[in-house]
This record gives C-alpha cells, sequence and structure tokens, in this order.
C-alpha cells in the first residue's frame, strides 16, 4: 500500500515536472514571456491541459505599465484578459480604492461575460501584465468550448 501511494505521488510530481518542462520550452522557443513556474499556478491555468495553456501563452503579449497608469475604466468593455505577472494594481470606484491585486491576479473577467467593467483598474507599481487580446480569448473558448466552462465558472 505504501509503495503504490508513493508511486502515485511520484507520478503526480512527475506530470507536474512534465508540465513545466514543456512550459519552459515554449517560451524559450517564443522568448514572449521568461519561465515562470508560479505563471502556470495562475486561476486560469489550474484545469487547462498543457496544450491549451501553451496555445494561451502563444496568443498573449507580456506589457509593463507605469504607475497611475489606467489599466481598466469603468464602464468600458475590457480589450483583454490580463493576468499580474508582477506589480500591484487597485481597483477603484470613483476615488475610493476597494482592492489591491497582485502576483497572479486576473483582471478583466468581465470580457467573459461580455460586459463593461464595474470598477477602473489603476497602475500602483509598475505592473508586468499577461495580456490575452479579446478576440484571441473568444476563439480560445470556440476551440475549446469545454475547458473553458471552467474559465467562465471562475471567472464570475
Amino acid at each position: 500500500m505504501y509503495v503504490a501511494s508513493r508511486m502515485r505521488s511520484q507520478n503526480k510530481k512527475s506530470q507536474v515536472e512534465i508540465k513545466l518542462l514543456l512550459y519552459q520550452a515554449f517560451l524559450f522557443i517564443c522568448k514572449m514571456i521568461e519561465p515562470d513556474p508560479i505563471l502556470i499556478q495562475s486561476l486560469l491555468f489550474q484545469h487547462l491541459d498543457t496544450n491549451i495553456i501553451t496555445e494561451v501563452l502563444s496568443k498573449s503579449n507580456l506589457r509593463q505599465y507605469a504607475p497611475g497608469s489606467i489599466l481598466i475604466k469603468k464602464g468600458t468593455a475590457p480589450q483583454a484578459l490580463y493576468i499580474v505577472r508582477k506589480g500591484r494594481v487597485g481597483i477603484y470606484i470613483e476615488d475610493v480604492q476597494l482592492a489591491e491585486l497582485g502576483e497572479l491576479s486576473i483582471m478583466g473577467e468581465s470580457l467573459i461575460a461580455d460586459e463593461t467593467a464595474i470598477a477602473t483598474t489603476i497602475a500602483l507599481t509598475e505592473p508586468e501584465l499577461i495580456e490575452i487580446n479579446k478576440e484571441d480569448f473568444y476563439q480560445l473558448v470556440l476551440k475549446y468550448p469545454r475547458r473553458c466552462t471552467v474559465l467562465k465558472q471562475s471567472g464570475s
């Protein structure tokens, strides 16, 4: 029983290592985003297969913003889904800060519901954001509808 349990544990570890290696290979080839094992732990990627994660990242951009930059304006439809890779952003209604988001936080989720933002998102530091364009995101949803229903549930 101990041996079987240990083998299952090693198998899970091997799967994670394989996923990480594939992710690192993809990033090296694309030279888009430096290898970051923490990034694949984002809520956005938790229930997705490696090939889908690779495809999502291949369609994404890494952008850095200056402090004070408006990332998403209240009442507008986000043009991308964002993952905070580094730095901090604030969520505001009028001049009141409701929340501060950091590493691995997802923003622009109103894009998933095709609605407008209910708050303004502003860069507090010089955040690095991974941006997944709205059209690319919708193409992925059409291509992987079963996988992306998990995204819609986790984004609402």
